[in-house]
């Protein structure tokens, strides 16, 4: 039945794949609440304090309660998806890649979405070509509409977020809800290939395209990271294959002259006296953890003594050592990495050259496993480790895992570089998003800071402008100029100027003005006293200070009220005299500051975010940092920097930062180019090669 199945024979067929589907779910869900039960009163059990079994405790309790409640919604979540499938609509969100947005989450909700994300894009990449065929054959009874991942009832992303709606309503602390989740991905997930293999072979028994041959394949390694897709683009592929091409002619044109070895030892031999280097390696780089560990080691002295096998090596052996040697040599000196990543990547010299001597593809094929990874990792060094280990990093944690399993595993087979390849670069996805979240968040609250400070500032400039021409008691500025100010900004900054809120807090100003000078045009006392105290109440300034105030405003209309009797009966004491109401003024109509002049802070108010600043420049390397420019507000001049986990660590005053870089202080750092480690090696080793002697 390779062509749409009629109307009957559609319903039949979907009957009995949503019977299979439920009764396959309905016994692995209900494992799962018992190892879920199981695995949880383990964990209360061994905590290492009350507050931790406690939640493990009560985390097993709400378990028992709901556990029949859990299992039905887990059964209807799976009903809905069938249901979104049959009107043709997305069964799930795209968890596989969830992790490039960028809500505002906190940081339980952020660890629940990286583990509901990862053992989604596991299940996807575990059973790829299961589910290619099942979209399929899906498509066909669903009567011709192309179904994906995304349209599939039974996808990976369906079965995760039937667990989280499942668990959405109970009372569980984040520790052993991750638990949960980790139990729900082996008893659930892990297995979902049978399912996709049942509902496979009761539809190709049915007729549903028994003929299909699977199209697709698991890709060695997921998509990058924004930031780093640059290493896979067409162009820098063409470019890295020219480049090699290049290399090995000028490596030709020089053996020409260069004398043979007498005795010539086989690839396999050369291959097996590499492995001793290695091993002392891995033995090396166990006691070496922190970033600052490594510098302190040095580089590992591998170069030399491979140097040793290039004199017994062939002709083609011999330029294969040469070319390793140069790359790691590259690493050495590239200025962009942290003396902490080329320390810590030298240890994969020795490994590297038995990649490159057992698999010719290595420098033949740009998108070789192995190159890959040494791609990504150099990427990931620049971009993300801090020079000279000044803060925790993730990712050179990450890298060293990677580098020691290399020394710990690696033989002869190269394909242990694809698994790490793609283990990898899936940390990265997540790394990055928790920092373009960080970021994000740094971001916002500068943003939101700064927009107070701004109202602030205009309120400050509204308040002077509206009395510059009147002599106030202390009393009655600092009414103005600290709580009014405050109910001020307030207004200003939750409703705007055009809002009635603001019009009558601004007009309380000149009610004051008149109360306070005993105009006849002043509002009644009782309506001054309510409206004040309910600003007070609303910004919470202390009620104390707020009846001294209002005692004190009473005073001076009292005062003012008596200078006015006394000049009726005839004195001659005008200096109380009340003048007449204030003109309006428009708080938008404000006079603005000038733009500066200062070339400097022309090119800072025209920089691109993302631009990285060395600070202390002017200082020892040591006391040196870098950060990059997140933000900046052109109106008040701050400008806001954050380090490469996204965080926020400067607020610099765009005069100030001129200054700063002006004295060198401060040195705006030149955007680095977007090439993969690679192509800038190769790069290098072409010109070296041309410069030698023939």
């Amino acid at each position: 039945m390779d062509k749409t199945p009629t109307g009957d024979e559609r319903s039949k067929l979907l009957q009995g794949c949503k019977a299979l589907i439920f009764k396959w779910a309905s016994v692995h869900f209900k494992g799962y609440l018992a190892k879920a039960q199981e695995q949880v009163f383990r964990m209360a059990e061994k905590a290492g304090n009350n507050q931790e079994q406690a939640h493990f405790f009560r985390a097993h309790q709400q378990l028992l309660d709901h556990q029949r409640a859990i299992e039905q919604q887990l059964l209807e979540h799976l009903s809905l998806a069938f249901r979104h499938y049959l009107e043709q609509r997305d069964t799930s969100a795209d968890l596989a890649h969830e992790d490039t947005a960028l809500a505002l989450v906190d940081n339980a909700e952020l660890e629940q979405g990286i583990a509901l994300g990862t053992m989604t894009r596991r299940a996807n990449a575990d059973f790829a070509d299961a589910l290619y065929a099942l979209n399929q054959r899906l498509s066909v009874i669903g009567g011709g509409y192309k179904i994906n991942d995304i349209g599939n009832p039974v996808a990976p992303a369906v079965f995760a977020e039937c667990l989280q709606a499942a668990l959405a309503q109970l009372d569980i602390e984040n520790t052993p809800l991750l638990v949960i989740y980790k139990v729900y991905d082996g008893a659930v997930m892990t297995r979902l290939g049978k399912l996709y293999d049942l509902l496979n072979h009761d539809l190709k028994n049915k007729g549903v395209l028994t003929h299909l041959r699977y199209q697709i394949r698991k890709q060695d390694a997921p998509v990058l990271p924004e930031e780093l897709e640059t290493l896979l683009s067409e162009h820098t592929l063409a470019r890295q294959t020219e480049l090699m091409n290049t290399v090995q002619q000028l490596q030709a044109a020089l053996m020409a002259n260069r004398p043979q070895p007498i005795v010539v030892a086989p690839t396999p031999i050369l291959v097996r006296q590499l492995h001793p280097l290695q091993q002392q390696s891995a033995q090396r780089i166990v006691s070496l953890e922190t970033p600052m560990a490594f510098v302190e080691q040095g580089y590992a002295a591998a170069a030399a003594q491979v140097e040793d096998q290039k004199k017994l090596a062939n002709r083609i052996d011999a330029d294969v050592i040469e070319i390793v040697g140069l790359v790691f040599e590259y690493v050495l000196n590239d200025e962009e990495l942290p003396d902490s990543v080329k320390a810590l990547l030298s240890y994969l010299h020795t490994p590297f050259l038995k990649v490159a001597l057992l698999d010719r593809e290595f420098f033949n094929h740009p998108q070789h496993p192995a190159r890959l990874l040494l791609n990504s990792m150099v990427a990931a060094g620049a971009r993300w480790v801090e020079p000279e280990g000044k803060n925790k990093s993730d990712v050179f944690q990450q890298m060293r895992a990677v580098v020691k399993r290399i020394l710990d595993e690696f033989d002869d087979d190269v394909r242990l570089f694809s698994q790490l390849a793609f283990e990898f670069n899936q940390f990265l996805r997540q790394h990055v998003r928790r920092v373009r979240l960080a970021e994000q968040r740094a971001t916002q609250a500068a943003r939101g800071e700064d927009k107070l400070k701004e109202v602030r500032q205009k309120v400050e400039k509204y308040l002077q402008q509206k009395t510059e021409k009147i002599d106030l008691p202390a009393e009655i500025r600092t009414l103005l100029f600290e709580p009014w100010a405050n109910v001020l900004a307030f207004n200003l900054l939750r409703f705007g100027s055009k809002s009635q809120q603001w019009r009558t807090v601004a007009r309380s100003i000149d009610d004051i003005l008149l109360y306070m000078r005993g105009h006849e045009q002043a509002p009644d006392p009782a309506l001054i006293e309510e409206r004040l105290r309910a600003g007070f109440e609303t910004v919470g300034y202390e009620p104390d200070q707020g009846q001294r105030l209002l005692r004190a405003l009473h005073d001076h209309h009292q005062q003012s009220r008596h200078s006015t009797h006394t000049r009726d009966a005839g004195t001659s004491d005008t200096s109380a005299a009340p003048t007449s109401p204030a003109q309006p003024l428009d708080i938008d109509t404000l006079p603005q500051e000038a733009p500066s002049e200062d070339p400097i802070l022309k090119r800072l108010n025209a920089m691109e975010f993302g631009t990285w600043f060395l600070f202390r420049a002017d200082q020892p390397a040591k006391s040196q940092y870098q950060a990059k420019l997140a933000w900046y507000n052109a109106r008040t001049q701050h400008f806001m920097f954050v380090n490469r986990l996204g965080q926020q660590i400067a607020v610099r005053l765009g005069g100030e930062l001129a200054n700063d870089i002006r004295a060198g202080r401060v040195r705006i750092l030149q955007k680095s180019d977007d090439k993969p480690f690679f192509e800038k090696a190769l790069e290098r080793i072409a010109e070296q090669l041309r410069l030698r002697p023939r």
